[in-house]
């Protein structure tokens, strides 16, 4: 990534006073996020990279618990949403209609029912079953106080349903809590979990310090007799086929069975925020290699050295690319910093901000490599030398994108 070829590039500098600003309002600054319309985040090529990394964990684990991936359509019939829990008069409100030949449609909000109708369609059997699916899609709710990232209409989720024999129910509940409790580990974000919990078997937040963050939450399990400042982050709960709109499967004696149907969504964007408050320090973002959009940043010192730095970057990007196997998204943990009317010492103090734990300043006589704190690991006289150490560090030093 050339931070000179991106929108705003000059606002790319570590804010005055970050150290005690909310983590919501550095988010929303260009770091993450730069334009908002009304709740309709424009997200940064950077704020994409480290939301990609949130995803990307959870996919993983999604997929060594044997969920198949689907993606879901913008918009859904009002009707088929009808058709299954009981709508109160405040989610109702919160559906956005569309018009004209529409408008007996709504912008998706809750794929439940969605999945309901693909299963009718056809007769499941019980050799089919569990069914699996998960998903990575925006949802949209229509809220009169939707604004920034953190509290927005349109909302990146996490999500899945699966279908289950009755007496499976638990079991499938418990691997997708598996699936969630990997993920945040990987991520290094903690986390309470209140079961039975407003209708849901497991909700999950993030519990804010300093208190100056978070919604104001009732948590028995944190504390039976005052509210708590936190973040919801997501829930899993069997959802209730009501009436007469509900699966059925064939069982082993060729009987028509009801099977579970389990639902879990988690809000990748409120994820990122979480995991920013977890790993803020005095520097910015000390950010997991799961996480950190990038692992070395370039930084040329004058505009003579710009050539070389461009050598160098590309040159990183396909030795990436090589440590990889091939994997495309690694030749983007590489950044070059070639902003010219940005101080050297201002691009650099961006890297740590950012997560970066090794920046390359390159001069027109070499290059010096320090780590995230500034302190000054190897000064070097070749691009070669540089790849060398970098080359040591991604076997060394945990680099790259990783989980255990």
């Amino acid at each position: 990534m050339r931070l000179s070829h991106q929108f705003s590039a000059h606002n790319m500098l570590v804010p005055s006073g970050h150290e005690h600003s909310r983590i919501s309002a550095l988010i929303d600054k260009g770091l993450v996020t730069d334009l908002n319309e009304s709740g309709f985040p424009y997200m940064t090529p950077i704020g994409r990279r480290l939301l990609e990394n949130v995803e990307r964990t959870f996919s993983l684990y999604a997929r060594l618990a044997g969920a198949d991936f689907v993606t879901l359509p913008t918009a859904m019939k009002t009707e088929t949403l009808e058709k299954g829990q009981e709508l109160g008069e405040q989610f109702r409100s919160k559906i956005m209609h569309l018009t004209g030949s529409l408008d007996d449609h709504h912008v998706i909000s809750s794929p439940e029912t969605l999945f309901i109708e693909l299963g009718r369609q056809d007769q499941i059997a019980h050799s089919q079953l569990p069914i699996r699916y998960a998903y990575l899609n925006n949802l949209h709710r229509q809220k009169t106080n939707g604004k920034g990232a953190l509290f927005p209409q349109q909302i990146k989720i996490f999500g899945g349903v699966t279908i289950a024999k009755q007496d499976c129910a638990d079991q499938e509940i418990g691997r997708i809590a598996d699936v969630v409790t990997r993920s945040f580990a990987a991520l290094g974000i903690p986390y309470h979990q209140e079961d039975d919990y407003n209708g849901f078997d497991h909700e999950y937040f993030y519990i804010c310090t300093p208190s100056d963050e978070g919604e104001n939450l009732a948590l028995p399990g944190v504390d039976e007799s005052e509210r708590v400042k936190a973040y919801s982050m997501g829930m899993i709960y069997d959802y209730p086929m009501e009436r007469d709109f509900r699966l059925r499967y064939r069982d082993e004696r060729n009987k028509n069975a009801k099977p579970a149907l389990i639902s879990y969504g988690f809000s990748t964007p409120r994820i990122l925020h979480c995991a920013l408050h977890a790993h803020r320090d005095s520097l910015g973002f000390n950010l997991p290699a799961t996480m950190r959009p990038f692992d070395v940043t370039i930084v040329p010192s004058q505009n003579d050295a710009v050539e070389i730095a461009n050598e160098l970057y590309e040159s990183l990007r396909l030795q990436f690319l090589s440590a990889s196997h091939g994997d495309p998204a690694s030749i983007d943990r590489v950044c070059l910093d070639d902003r010219k009317k940005v101080k050297s010492d201002d691009r650099k103090a961006f890297a740590a901000y950012s997560g970066t734990p090794y920046c390359v300043e390159v001069h027109n006589n070499g290059f010096t490599v320090t780590s995230r704190d500034g302190t000054i690991c190897e000064e070097l006289s070749e691009v070669s030398e540089v790849l060398g150490f970098i080359d040591t560090a991604t076997r060394e030093n945990n680099l790259g994108f990783k989980v255990a």
